[in-house]
């Protein structure tokens, strides 16, 4: 009985372990705060994450101030994308990651771009629409939660906000820094995938509760045991 409860103890012991390393590999993955600088570098990057700097395509100029630039003048994403009018961040890792979601902050400054959309490229691939404003704030919005939970296996992503229907032809947009998610612009968040060695302890947790259930299997119940004889 010590011997059973001691296997089933170790047992849970590597569960709970297993689960706390996935835990402890959880949120945060890339964060960028804003500020005067047409190029910026991550302010926060996961363990096995290197992101790329925050900074603006070619068809648009940096204005200044807390990322603000200028020159949206398209009138569809379609012209946006033509036109290079994007602003572009994104990671590269040496172990994959399950996505999450995306949280940024953004105005127009009372002359920018109605619209806006957000397309991702994941590991290489094509760019596709996981957002999109059609009616801009000029007083500064949070996006959060912004799904990401399709991507997963993720060793690259590279994001652009893509915006047009500029309310001048000098109207600017900005990224700003939010109190609501960390005094950052962006966050992105998601879960490591657990690594070899997570793996291996719950092999040796799923073993040891076969041993358990084996010896229990393999004991007779009492009232199947042999009755004493009488001599």
């Amino acid at each position: 009985m010590q011997a059973k409860q001691s296997w089933r103890s170790v047992a849970f012991g590597v569960l709970a372990a297993v689960a706390a390393c996935k835990e402890a590999n959880a949120d945060l993955i890339l964060s960028y705060v804003a500020g005067n600088s047409g190029s910026i570098a991550p302010s926060f990057e996961a363990e096995y994450v290197t992101g790329s700097s925050l900074t603006g395509g070619p068809g648009i100029a940096f204005h200044g101030g807390e990322f603000s630039w200028s020159q949206w003048g398209g009138a569809s994403l379609s012209d946006a994308i033509l036109n290079n009018d994007y602003f572009q961040w994104g990671f590269t890792s040496t172990h994959k990651f399950h996505l999450s979601d995306l949280d940024i902050r953004y105005d127009t400054l009372g002359n920018g771009p109605k619209s806006l959309a957000i397309q991702v490229s994941i590991n290489g691939g094509a760019f596709q629409t996981i957002y999109t404003d059609t009616a801009v704030s000029v007083s500064g919005f949070n996006a959060t939660d912004i799904d990401l939970s399709a991507f997963s296996g993720v060793t690259s992503a590279v994001f652009r906000l893509f915006a047009w229907n500029a309310r001048h032809d000098h109207g600017r947009l900005d990224l700003r820094n939010s109190s609501t998610f960390g005094n950052a612009a962006i966050v992105v968040n998601g879960r490591a995938t657990p690594e070899p060695a997570s793996l291996a302890m719950m092999g040796v947790a799923c073993c040891a509760f076969a041993v358990v259930r084996r010896r229990r299997t393999a004991a007779p119940p009492l009232s199947q045991a042999a009755a004493p004889t009488d001599q």
